[in-house]
């Protein structure tokens, strides 16, 4: 099922991208970051709000141009600009959820427990975005509370980040935690019932996801599956060049936020092959047959747009069930960075997907 949505039912696009292959082909060279060197600047500062909905202009507005070419520590790097723009989020209040802490070896994981909950609950391993850069399991906590109080518990993990630990270390990180949450004592930890897991993330995170979901369901057949795998506006290649999207200029990719430029260089610093380990995009169609369901969500001014469909054609070209929304617009990750009524009506989606799932399938 496919859907487009906006702030009212009878929006309808007047124009669409002209089809894009269902499949790519694995011996293109990725572009470099050079070939971007004298492309129009889409960040903040100059970039056409205008497509965007109106509750997000102010917000995308004050945003500044985050430099992801240079070390994310340099002085004008991502790390110390987003540490100055965006607050810590609040933390859940204890009539809402409680939120633990654990180790998976040397792997950060916390819980965030819904309160006034009787039985075993549902849950989420959400991995948070930042474009493998930047990010820790808090960074992402109103999306967190909002499954909270749906009754949904989440499980979060301080995945390594790059440059200072480079591919593969945050997907074996995500693995391990996926394992540990299907063992006895990941689910007696989280109070989790088996039979009601999704396996969720944005950005980056839905890379990380997918490619653990995947491994898994190669490495373990028989073992417990998440009942739904949930992308939120995923990075799925690290080819640039097979989407309309990606190109700087393209008319609906100017996400101020996370730009094709920036997004470009966050992959250089991961470093992550090019096959279906790395990115999601490289696996074979009989690696993807049999997946679970997924539900797909995709913002409509991104530059990750066209790939994340792609990618989503495919899923539903093996027989894979898949539920995509594209949302009007919408920017990158905006359902987990802004608290605004569209934000806010993401999430309920989110949330209406895993009880679907548990209900329906």
């Amino acid at each position: 099922m496919i859907t487009l949505v906006g702030l009212n039912p009878i929006i309808r696009l007047k124009r669409w991208y002209k089809r894009i292959p269902c499949s790519v082909q694995n011996s293109i060279a990725p572009l470099h970051t050079h070939q971007y060197q004298h492309a129009k600047s889409l960040l903040a500062k100059d970039a056409d709000l205008s497509l965007a909905l109106k509750e997000f202009r102010p917000l995308l507005a004050g945003l500044p141009e985050f430099n992801v070419g240079v070390h994310p520590d340099h002085p004008d790097g991502v790390r110390p600009l987003a540490g100055a723009v965006f607050k810590a989020p609040d933390m859940p209040t204890p009539d809402v959820a409680t939120v633990e802490q654990t180790f998976v070896d040397d792997v950060r994981v916390i819980v965030v427990k819904p309160a006034n909950t009787t039985g075993k609950t549902p849950a989420v391993l959400w991995i948070q975005g930042g474009g493998f850069i930047i990010g820790t399991p808090e960074s992402r906590m109103p999306i967190n509370i909002h499954f909270a109080k749906k009754g949904i518990a989440t499980v979060l993990l301080e995945y390594s980040l790059a440059p200072e630990k480079p591919y593969p270390h945050a997907h074996n990180d995500v693995y391990k935690v996926w394992q540990w949450l299907i063992s006895p004592a990941g689910l007696e930890f989280v109070n989790a019932d088996p039979t009601r897991l999704v396996f969720a993330g944005t950005s980056a995170g839905a890379t990380l996801a997918e490619v653990s979901v995947i491994r898994h369901h190669l490495e373990n057949p028989t073992a417990i599956q998440p009942r739904l795998v949930l992308l939120d506006n995923p990075i799925t290649d690290n080819r640039p060049e097979l989407y309309p999207s990606m190109h700087p200029e393209h008319p609906q990719s100017p996400s101020p936020f996370w730009t094709a430029t920036n997004n470009t260089d966050g992959l250089k610093w991961l470093g992550a092959a090019s096959n279906w380990e790395g990115f999601p995009a490289y696996a074979s169609d009989e690696q993807l047959k049999g997946l679970p369901l997924h539900f797909v969500g995709i913002a409509e001014l991104d530059c990750l747009r066209d790939e994340a469909i792609v990618f989503t054609q495919r899923l539903l070209n093996v027989g894979v069930r898949v539920e995509m929304r594209l949302y009007v617009g919408t920017t990158h990750t905006y359902s987990a960075m802004f608290e605004t009524p569209a934000s806010h009506r993401t999430r309920d989606d989110y949330a209406n997907a895993c009880f679907f799932a548990f209900e329906e399938f």
